[in-house]
C-alpha cells in the first residue's frame, strides 16, 4: 500500500509505501506531540503537524481496512478517543496552563477550542471534553 501526504493531486511531496514506516511516523509523530518535557512546546499546538497526525492515522486505518483488518482499524478508531489517554491529556493540559493569559484572552471562543483540538490531535475529543479543557484554563 502505498500513503500520500499531498497539497494536491499534481505534486507528490511524501509518500509512504511500507505500513510499519507509517506505524513509526504514528510513534514519532504521538512522541514529538505529547512528550512532557519537549525540546520545541510549538510543535504539540500546531495544527500543521495536527493535521499531519490526523492524516497518518486515518492512513492506518485505511490500510487495515484495505487488508481485509476491519477489527484492527475498528480498534484504531477507538483508540483515538481522547478521553482514553490520561498521559495525552495531563500533556495538553500542561501545555495549556503554559499557554499566556494575554494570548489565551486575545483568543476567540472558537480559536480556543481549535487550539485544544490541534493539542489533542490526532486522538478525538467530544465538545464535552474540550470545553472542560477550555474551562479550565481560564
Amino acid at each position: 500500500m502505498t500513503v500520500s501526504i499531498e497539497p494536491s493531486q499534481t505534486m507528490n511531496l511524501f509518500s509512504v509505501t511500507d505500513p510499519m514506516e507509517l506505524l513509526a511516523l504514528h510513534r514519532a509523530l504521538m512522541e514529538a506531540k505529547f512528550h512532557p518535557n519537549p525540546e520545541s512546546r510549538e510543535i504539540q499546538g500546531s495544527p500543521f503537524v495536527a493535521r499531519i497526525a490526523e492524516r497518518v492515522v486515518d492512513a492506518l486505518i485505511q490500510n487495515e481496512i484495505s487488508e481485509g483488518r476491519k477489527g484492527t482499524a475498528d480498534s484504531w478508531t477507538a483508540w483515538r478517543d481522547a478521553a482514553k489517554h490520561d498521559r495525552c491529556l495531563s500533556v495538553a493540559k500542561q501545555r495549556l496552563a503554559e499557554t499566556s493569559k494575554s494570548i489565551w484572552e486575545s483568543m476567540a471562543s472558537d480559536a480556543r477550542r481549535a487550539y485544544v483540538r490541534d493539542l489533542l490531535s490526532p486522538l478525538i475529543a467530544d465538545d464535552g471534553l474540550i470545553g472542560r479543557l477550555v474551562d479550565e484554563k481560564r
